[in-house]
């Protein structure tokens, strides 16, 4: 019995709402005048439109009935002339001789060998302590 309620209370409820919506006559004399208007705005777009129609295909029959005097160009022969102009001649000398100056002499590392005694026992007779100065420094 609950579940059947659920499904009647919308019906019912669609029911009255189609009822209340029914009862009057609407009001289209808005809507007609509306309409009214966008006929007329319609009908003198369609004559703008064949106008300019008509004006595109007499400009295109013009157009193609035109002739344009064609000139002939003639050819003129053009002479490539290749020069190198020299700006400036610089004089090059080539220094075949060397002038000596000052001789240095060459000092040459010569190896020789050195022969050393190593010690291998070292007795500790007594230690001694070296004393050294430290500075400290405060801020």
């Amino acid at each position: 019995m609950c579940s059947i309620l659920w499904f009647l209370l919308p019906a019912v409820g669609a029911f009255l709402g189609y009822l209340l919506g029914t009862s009057g006559a609407p009001d289209t004399t808005q809507f007609v005048k509306e309409a009214r208007k966008q006929d007329k705005a319609y009908a003198a777009l369609q004559a703008q439109y064949s106008e300019l129609e008509g004006n595109y295909t007499t400009a295109m029959a013009d157009t193609r009935t035109i002739e344009v005097p064609v000139e002939v160009i003639k050819e003129v022969p053009v002479e490539v002339i290749k020069e190198v102009e020299v700006i400036k001649e610089v004089p090059v000398e080539v220094i075949k001789e060397v002038e000596v100056i000052k001789e240095v002499p060459v000092e040459t590392i010569v190896e020789k060998e050195v022969i050393k005694e190593v010690i291998k026992e070292v007795e500790v007779i007594k230690e001694v302590t070296i004393p050294q100065e430290v500075e400290v420094i405060k801020e």
